[in-house]
């Protein structure tokens, strides 16, 4: 792969700096790319970067904002700092995990660079494992009235409308690539399913886990 990436994270791909799915997913997809020849930029917010500059080969680039990806000034902070970035080259491709990458959707086209969303968990997926929690009145009152709307305007008028416009989305899970194309009404060509690649000793010696 001779091509130049930049991929759009909350987290730093760099040791011991954040934790989680999204955070494993950010680094294995990063050492993936290094490994086939990409020229990685890995574009993260402020703050979450301590020490060096750069990874593996990769040249790590901050944002100027620690806002979520659906605040106006993450956005601008983004749009700025890609802008920047432009000026001494253009990528080929720019991967968002998630929806971290909106509001360059606009610069992108202009320039003719193409987007792909690496999808881990979206507000679908939150919301069914939310509605799995819930065990009485009171929590279903809480629930109804402050998680839903939230969750439902953060799907509908943030992710759903982001997804739709990458020219790629890559789940990683066969699950999340069916609802993605069913809820979210997002073409089959569109989604590709890029598993998690966690190595097996992840889940132990028993056969059964690592299956």
């Amino acid at each position: 792969m001779n091509k130049t990436v930049w991929l759009v994270s909350p987290f730093s791909p760099l040791p011991g700096e954040g934790w989680g799915g999204v955070k494993t997913h950010a680094e294995l997809l990063s050492s993936l790319l290094i490994g086939l020849g990409a020229r990685l930029t890995i574009i993260v917010p402020r703050g979450v970067v301590s020490g060096t500059a750069d990874w593996k080969g990769a040249s790590i680039e901050t944002v100027a904002s620690a806002e979520l990806p659906h605040c106006k000034g993450w956005k601008l902070a983004l749009a700025e700092k890609a802008g920047s970035l432009l000026s001494s080259g253009r990528p080929d491709l720019v991967i968002s995990e998630g929806y971290y990458a909106a509001g360059l959707e606009p610069l992108l086209r202009k320039n003719g660079i193409r987007l792909a969303a690496f999808v881990h968990n979206f507000h679908l997926v939150h919301f069914r494992k939310a509605l799995a929690e819930v065990d009485g009145p009171r929590p279903l009152a809480y629930y109804a009235l402050r998680t839903v709307p939230k969750l439902f305007y953060l799907m509908l008028a943030q992710e759903r409308p982001f997804l739709s416009s990458a020219d790629h989305v890559l789940p990683v899970s066969d699950l999340n690539a069916r609802l993605l194309r069913t809820y979210y009404r997002l073409p089959a060509e569109k989604v590709s399913t890029v598993h998690n690649w966690l190595p097996d000793r992840y889940f132990g010696r028993r056969p059964e886990q690592r299956a």
